[in-house]
């Protein structure tokens, strides 16, 4: 009864999430929208873009892609199971585009899809995901912090929020390792303390334990990690800062790596998709005036970008939601014919 009780609290929790996650994702977008209506004359810079710039933009958000889809199947095989990087790339898409959906459904699709093909248990997922969190925010603070010396001096009051929030980055991932480290010596006597922990709770940090100590085994794994999330932010970087040369901003390409950086803080906001809408847009902004720069700059750098990068989401995210279901298709047939 109180097992059934527990799981029912923890289902409508779960939909109180869902519900909130949707309705602040709505908020944000309304937010984005009146925002740029203020600014309706900063539209007219659209009339400059060109199809060859598109092109080029489409080229380089696609060569992003592929980096996301090297990582994920890079974090795969650490734990010994099996992606080929079309796979991985049609994975990466197919999330994406499930995220457009304010239900943050990507994540766990891609993970019952990992657990049935590659036979990768939820666990593995959930801890290689956690280090490819921690990886590409503490990336993100370490850009940030490199190119913002060259573009907001410390003693400038109104860059400090973006010196503190890159520091966090930096500081916050190598805390949670060092939690891990710790948690590495201490999981066995925490978990044989049986009026603190229960059963459900040992078992999770036993496998925390263990699924820490062979991450820590592979360390060319976790370096390939950070190579990734590199090109990541230079290839994010790269977006905007041709997106604002396009539009007719001046803005460098060190002001356009700290812009980018500063929107990886939407990443780590689990509440509402990933990619959140508003907020990303938001982040920007404020980045941009921090620098010096009009806000509404950054807000239709990022918003440009996120129109393209979106384009490209929807179309390829449908093509791999049809790919992705063969497979799982041919995987049931050679099933039942064993």
């Amino acid at each position: 009864m109180d097992e059934g009780s527990a799981e029912l609290r923890a289902d409508r929790r779960q939909r109180l999430r869902r519900i909130l996650g949707a309705a602040l994702a709505l908020l944000l977008l309304a937010a984005l929208v009146v925002y740029l209506a203020r600014f309706s004359n900063e539209w007219q810079r659209l009339e400059k873009l060109e199809p060859s710039q598109l092109a080029l933009l489409s080229a380089i958000v696609l060569l992003g892609h592929v980096a996301l889809a090297g990582k994920l199947r890079r974090s795969v095989t650490l734990f010994g199971a099996r992606l080929e990087l079309w796979e991985a790339f049609c994975l990466i898409e197919f999330g994406s585009f499930v995220n457009l959906v304010p239900l943050n459904l990507g994540t766990p699709l891609r993970a019952a899809y990992l657990k049935r093909v590659a036979s990768l248990d939820y666990l593995k997922f959930g801890l290689g995901f956690m280090g490819m969190q921690l990886s590409a925010i503490v990336v993100a603070g370490v850009v940030g912090l490199c190119f913002i010396v060259s573009t907001a001096s410390p003693t400038n009051a109104a860059a400090w929020p973006l010196w503190v929030g890159f520091g966090a980055f930096v500081i916050a991932p190598c805390l949670a390792v060092a939690a891990g480290l710790w948690l590495r010596r201490s999981a066995v006597e925490v978990a044989t303390q049986g009026a603190v922990a229960t059963t459900r709770l040992r078992a999770l940090l036993t496998a925390l334990r263990a699924g820490t100590e062979e991450m820590l085994r592979r360390p060319t794994a976790l370096a390939s990690w950070l190579l990734f999330d590199s090109i990541t932010n230079f290839v994010m970087g790269a977006r905007f800062f041709l997106v604002a040369s396009f539009l007719g901003y001046d803005t460098g390409f060190a002001s356009a790596m700290v812009l980018q950086a500063a929107t990886r803080a939407s990443a780590v906001v689990s509440l509402v998709p990933a990619g959140t809408i508003g907020l990303r847009e938001g982040l920007s902004g404020l980045a941009a005036g921090a620098l010096g720069q009009a806000a509404i700059s950054g807000v239709l750098i990022a918003t440009v970008d996120r129109i393209v990068a979106t384009t490209w989401i929807v179309l390829l995210g449908t093509g791999s939601s049809f790919i992705l279901k063969r497979r799982l298709a041919r995987l049931d047939a050679d099933g039942a014919a064993a």
